[in-house]
């Protein structure tokens, strides 16, 4: 049978046909496009020939497929979906941020509400404090204000250490008055010097004063100091020191304030008792007398050695009288102690002498008449004595320690 057309062959077609058959047959049926299209087959053989070459290839796969897995291809998102799950994922972030923030600023806020009321309660501190010490401070300007009236009467009534003393004429009655004087007058000096000093430490300065006139014309001054000799090598020395320079007080005031004095009294009975009649001149041609008892008494003891020096004016001296007519009196009152200082780490071990004095001055208006110039030029020298004598000590001090000797020795 003829393909193309449907008919039916010949029996010499139909043995042509069958031959090739037979001899396409041997032929390989995996050939390609260009050998099935020359090469006439059968429709059997062709079905054939594709199954196998389909179980050839499922065959293949099956064996790729157990050999190599195949990978799985990632699905891969969108440029504006990623973009917007990222804005989501940011703007959760921001409002995590954005409430952290709200939280720690209602913190500082409670915080700083603390701080103000801390802050309010301690203004409100420190303005009442101002103001207890400012009426604290009214007081003690009253008590001052108090103080120094009492101070007026006390001087105007006579000083605490003054004892009436009136010598007579005769040498023996004179010593033996002082002697029996002596040792009240050390007593009382110590009492008092113990009252007046301030309750604070030795190894801190202190220097304090006051000056006025009072009802009478009288010009009167106090002072009180405490003074550190550290150059001093004992109590003894200084003491000694002191009481040379009362021995010999015409010469220091000649020297240090430049008034010549002279000393009226010829007794020197005893080095612990010693009196002082002067008479300076100034500058101005102005005559100041004064007539002093020095009472000076030395403490060996265990617990430290010390001296104490008390000073008191003569009222009355039938022997060296006051010359008012010619002369303006100068009165004197003054304790001295002399003591070491408890030791400190800052001084070595070093010894420290201390020298408390406590000076009471009292000019008194003259019977004759004087320019107010003058007066108030006596007025200002009126303590001058007692700082230069601690002005001798440092140089005496100072000339010892550079082995050039001291006066006396």
């Amino acid at each position: 049978m003829d393909r193309c057309w449907g008919i039916s062959a010949t029996a010499d077609e139909g043995s042509s046909t069958a031959r090739k058959t037979m001899e396409y047959s041997t032929v390989p049926r995996a050939l390609g496009k260009r050998h099935a299209s020359i090469i006439p087959v059968g429709l059997d053989e062709v079905l054939e020939s594709e199954n196998a070459a389909a179980n050839i290839t499922r065959l293949g796969s099956s064996e790729e497929a157990t050999a190599k897995p195949r990978r799985t291809r990632k699905h891969r998102k969108s440029t504006h979906v990623a973009r917007k799950e990222e804005k989501e994922r940011l703007l959760n972030e921001m409002a995590i941020l954005n409430a952290q923030l709200e939280s720690l600023k209602q913190q500082a806020m409670a915080s700083m509400d603390h701080v103000d009321q801390e802050t309010t309660r301690s203004i409100q501190v420190g303005r009442k404090l101002r103001y207890t010490v400012h009426r604290n401070q009214q007081k003690f300007g009253e008590v001052a204000s108090i103080m120094s009236e009492i101070s007026l009467c006390n001087a105007q009534a006579g000083s605490p250490l003054h004892d009436k003393i009136t010598l007579k004429r005769d040498q023996e009655s004179r010593r033996k008055l002082l002697r029996e004087l002596k040792a009240s007058k050390i007593s009382k000096g110590e009492h008092f010097l113990r009252l007046r000093r301030p309750n604070t430490n030795l190894r801190n300065i202190c220097d304090e004063g006051r000056r006025f006139e009072m009802g009478n014309g009288d010009f009167f001054s106090e002072r009180l100091s405490i003074t550190q000799l550290k150059d001093a090598r004992s109590v003894k020395q200084i003491y000694d020191l002191l009481v040379f320079y009362y021995s010999n007080i015409e010469i220091s005031i000649s020297e240090k304030i430049g008034h010549i004095t002279v000393r009226l009294d010829d007794d020197a009975g005893s080095k612990s008792i010693i009196q002082n009649r002067l008479r300076s001149t100034t500058i101005d041609d102005l005559k100041v007398e004064s007539n002093t008892i020095i009472f000076a008494q030395f403490y060996e003891q265990r617990e430290g050695d010390y001296g104490v020096i008390v000073l008191d004016y003569v009222e009355d001296d039938e022997k060296y009288p006051y010359q008012r007519s010619e002369c303006l009196r100068k009165d004197l009152v003054a304790v001295m102690e002399v003591r070491e200082c408890p030791q400190s780490t800052k001084d070595d071990g070093k010894t420290t002498v201390v020298l408390t004095r406590w000076v009471q001055n009292k000019l008194r208006r003259p019977e004759f008449p004087v320019s107010i110039k003058h007066w108030n030029g006596l007025c200002e020298k009126m303590d001058m004595f007692v700082k230069t004598v601690q002005l001798s000590l440092a140089e005496d001090l100072h000339i010892e320690a550079l082995g050039l000797g001291m006066p006396g020795n």
